[in-house]
């Protein structure tokens, strides 16, 4: 059975949500990191995410809805990213690690709304946006890696 469009709605406000934590996430972490390239990146990250949000407001366009979601419930992923929260000059390792795990909250919430009946045209907007976070969480890990050797290497 074809979920409701208020139970559609309900998911898509969710990730909608996941989105905004994730682009506002990136954009402190890019604050936070000296290495010009490393901050382009994160920021591409969050103009990404930017990206995702404004699909996910077409999609409720699309089902009739307001793309309002500043109305939405509370997010409960934020705290995926709230380990940016005391990172004043933190080291690129441990701002990695908050984006890291920022990521796989945002890669939970999209699981499991690919886990519920959805209609085909929101699914395959949220299976991709799914796929591109993965691919985001992936390059986040070896540039969290990459900068874990480095360090060693100043240390060691």
């Amino acid at each position: 059975m074809m979920p409701s469009t208020p139970e559609t709605k309900q998911i898509i406000d969710r990730l909608a949500g996941t989105c905004q934590d994730a682009q506002e996430g990136f954009e402190a972490a890019a604050a936070l990191v000296a290495d010009s390239a490393l901050k382009a990146e994160l920021l591409q990250y969050s103009l990404q995410c930017a990206d995702f949000l404004a699909d996910l407001e077409r999609l409720r366009l699309e089902l009739g809805e307001t793309p309002d979601f500043r109305q939405a419930t509370p997010n409960a992923n934020h705290h995926g990213w709230t380990h940016l929260n005391g990172l004043i000059d933190a080291s690129d390792v441990a701002v990695l690690a908050a984006c890291a795990r920022g990521t796989e909250t945002a890669m939970t919430a999209y699981r499991r709304a690919l886990n519920t009946i959805l209609p085909e045209f929101v699914a395959v907007v949220v299976a991709s946006q799914c796929h591109a976070i993965w691919q985001v969480y992936e390059c986040i890990r070896a540039l969290r890696t990459a900068s874990m050797r480095k360090a060693a290497n100043v240390h060691g």
